[in-house]
């Protein structure tokens, strides 16, 4: 033991707890508001721990979604809310075009099939719409559905000699063909932006294969790739009647709630806390 000659011990005034609390106002050192002050600040962590908690699960309620990553990356457009994905791999090229239904000679099935998925879209251009509409803007089209217009225009464009009298679409009967032709390189020019702009990344494998005729590369492309793709269904029912509205809002509402009965309920105890304390001052 190290020698302490020369040291004496410092007596401390009053009870070991009273010293520990010398930098309290002494009218404030009584048992009873230590209770009241220590049940304040339980509050207070309970609420830091009740509101993290809450923020945690709307956040878990508000995680991004396919659709709010569609509405980010596309302008907006009230089809966004039936925007849905399915992941698949495209048939066959060669398979599909025989059996689609979409390509080969016209046929009256064939013009139906085509009006079926072009249905209701409105030629572009400002047109106010009705004054008597509960609706006020503008009538608007849909860009899918303007593409599939010009693909199906350059379809009979192709098959412009094989239509019968009773069948032949209104770009052949009712234009010369400059006219015809000038709408083609339109739509030729409208589905290269649409391309490019939507700009499609999905890989796509070569198999081995013996060269084909003319070629001396051996390999064949496998367009069967794997495709994450908008359900087209759900943008041609457009508005879908089993779309429920978004909860969001609702749930960061309740959440706030829950948050200010907790701040009110701390106000209370801290109120509390202050009527028992300013009878001990007095």
């Amino acid at each position: 033991m190290k020698d302490l000659e020369g040291y004496a011990r410092i007596e401390g005034e009053g009870s070991p707890q009273r010293a520990t609390l010398a930098w309290w106002p002494r009218d404030f050192a009584s048992p009873r508001l230590l209770v009241w002050a220590e049940l304040a600040w339980r509050s207070v962590c309970l609420l830091m721990f009740i509101s993290g908690a809450v923020m945690m699960s709307v956040a878990q309620c508000q995680r991004t979604s396919n659709r709010d990553c569609a509405a980010q990356l596309s302008i907006w457009s009230p089809l966004l809310e039936a925007v849905e994905y399915e992941e698949h791999d495209w048939a066959p090229l060669i398979a599909a075009t025989k059996k689609s239904g979409f390509t080969g000679p016209p046929t009256r099935d064939m013009e139906e099939k085509w009006k079926a998925i072009i249905e209701g879209t409105v030629e572009q251009g400002f047109v106010a719409a009705n004054p008597d509409s509960p609706s006020s803007g503008y009538i608007a089209g849909v860009e899918v559905f303007h593409h599939l217009h010009c693909l199906n225009v350059l379809r009979q464009f192709m098959w412009r000699d094989s239509y019968p009298d009773d069948l032949v679409p209104s770009l052949l009967r009712f234009n010369s063909p400059p006219v015809a032709r000038t709408h083609a390189d339109h739509c030729i020019e409208t589905l290269r932006q649409a391309l490019m702009c939507n700009a499609d990344v999905t890989p796509y494998l070569l198999y081995r294969a013996a060269p084909a005729p003319g070629s001396d590369v051996p390999a064949r492309e496998d367009f069967q790739a794997f495709h994450k793709c908008r359900k087209f269904d759900h943008l041609l029912a457009w508005p879908l009647p089993d779309i429920s509205p978004e909860t969001g809002l609702l749930v960061l509402l309740l959440a706030l709630l829950l948050v200010l009965v907790l701040v009110l309920v701390l106000v209370l105890v801290l109120a509390l806390a202050l009527v028992l304390v300013l009878p001990l001052r007095g």
